[in-house]
């Protein structure tokens, strides 16, 4: 099922914003891949591609602007982040080894979900009292 971004999810930082929205609809386009049954690697090569690119770019951002703000959880935040490139990369590892197997999509999926809703609502949020107060 397809995750939907939500205000909630809002930082108040519209770049970051829109770059979580990038986000979702990254994922939700593997969804609709791993839906087909048999993803095209080129389809997924581009796919990986976009989410190393996007963890190197919007984690930098993102952390700089909490920086900038004295945002409390930086730390934490730059803390997740760095869990969650160690596990992509483990993923393109995988990836490069196996190919377009279907498990191992599924399992990328679930783990980019869930770890991109918990983040955002968990940590990603607190910039937002950041940006108000400035």
């Amino acid at each position: 099922m397809a995750i939907e971004w939500k205000k909630d999810y809002e930082t108040g930082e519209p770049k970051v914003d829109s770059q979580h929205r990038k986000l979702f609809e990254c994922i939700n386009h593997l969804e609709r891949l791993i839906q087909t049954g048999s993803p095209s690697r080129a389809d997924l090569d581009r796919l990986f591609n976009f989410l190393g690119m996007y963890v190197q770019s919007h984690f930098s951002y993102e952390e700089l602007c909490m920086f900038q703000r004295h945002c409390p959880v930086a730390q934490k935040n730059r803390e997740a982040h760095q869990k969650f490139t160690e596990s992509y990369r483990a993923f393109l590892e995988r990836y490069q080894r196996c190919g377009p197997h279907l498990p191992l999509l599924k399992e990328l999926h679930q783990a980019a979900e869930a770890w991109l809703v918990q983040h955002i609502c968990k940590v990603d949020t607190h910039l937002r009292a950041c940006v108000a107060s400035r």
